[in-house]
């Protein structure tokens, strides 16, 4: 099947002319028909044409049964929706659609906004709660306060807030200096409990968009990794639109714009099992265990030609 798929390959890359090359096969054939008919072969094969109809008969229903299997998806569509998989054990908010919020959830999964929050009054502080801060080995991590320390932060945040009682501007500027200063030092004395942010929500941890795969192999849509807290990933396949083949596969590659049988199936390479449809958005669940930071693009791919369809390469 290898040497279909080079035919495949070569067919694909004579896409464009297809026009020119289907008018020269009309003439040639007619051309052919013309000769035999004016050579008298019509006669002969009309004299013969019980052998001929023995031999011929079976050998065109197969060639019309083997070019119509492989060939016809070609030329049909399979749309399959399937429903964005973490999506149903969210609450419908009344006068929402459960459509709705998949949509909403589907998009809110790939968006990453940076909040800013303005520093609220002294007055309006707690004391009591931890302080988040940064810290350069182990990310996120909290404050955590003492009863003393706690006393101290108060009593500078008291400070701070009475200074604008004060009777001058140096004596203002002296007790909001101070009351900062024994807060910075409450905060500094602080013990610094290292605790990352443990995310209880879908991540998308990888996606990219399909490309065509040469003139007549053509693919457009998105496919994005996800990865559950409790750390079981899916593929999910959106607004895909495919050329439809034989035979196809979603397979996780290892290289990042395979064009080969090989290079699709090079090390590494996770066949996530039959295209469930050319169009339509899918989910692929991937096997526990795999490593999918190792794999670089998804790619919808013929086995049978070993012929690569489209490709999305992944990205963070």
């Amino acid at each position: 099947m290898a040497t279909f798929g080079d035919l495949e390959r070569a067919l694909a890359d004579l896409y464009p002319y297809r026009w020119v090359i289907g008018a020269a096969v009309i003439a040639i054939f007619a051309g052919f028909v013309a000769l035999g008919w004016w050579r008298g072969w019509h006669l002969w094969a009309w004299r013969y044409r019980k052998p001929l109809g023995i031999v011929s008969v079976p050998l065109i229903v197969i060639t019309l049964w083997l070019g119509w299997s492989l060939g016809s998806p070609l030329f049909t569509n399979v749309t399959v929706d399937e429903d964005f998989p973490f999506a149903g054990s969210a609450t419908v908010p009344n006068g929402m659609e459960r459509e709705e919020v998949e949509q909403i959830l589907s998009g809110f999964s790939n968006v990453e906004t940076e909040v800013m929050e303005t520093m609220p009054a002294p007055a309006a502080i707690d004391a009591s709660v931890a302080l988040a801060s940064d810290s350069a080995d182990t990310g996120d991590s909290i404050v955590v306060f003492t009863p003393e320390r706690r006393a101290t932060l108060e009593k500078g945040m008291n400070m701070a807030m009475k200074a604008s009682e004060a009777d001058s501007m140096e004596e203002a500027s002296a007790m909001a200096g101070e009351g900062v200063a024994m807060m910075e030092q409450a905060i500094e004395q602080s013990e610094m409990a290292a605790q990352p942010a443990a995310s209880d929500q879908v991540q998308a941890v990888a996606m990219g968009s399909f490309k065509d795969a040469d003139a007549f192999h053509r693919g457009s849509g998105t496919a994005t990794i996800y990865r559950t807290p409790d750390g079981s990933e899916v593929l999910r396949l959106e607004n895909l639109n495919v050329t439809n083949g034989p035979a196809l596969h979603v397979v996780l590659s290892t290289h990042p714009d395979p064009e080969r049988s090989q290079q699709v199936k090079q090390e590494g390479y996770v066949d996530l099992g039959d295209l469930k449809g050319n169009r339509g958005n899918q989910n692929y669940p991937i096997p526990a265990g795999v490593d999918t930071s190792i794999h670089k693009s998804v790619v919808i791919y013929c086995y049978p030609f070993a012929v690569v369809f489209s490709v999305a390469e992944l990205g963070s």
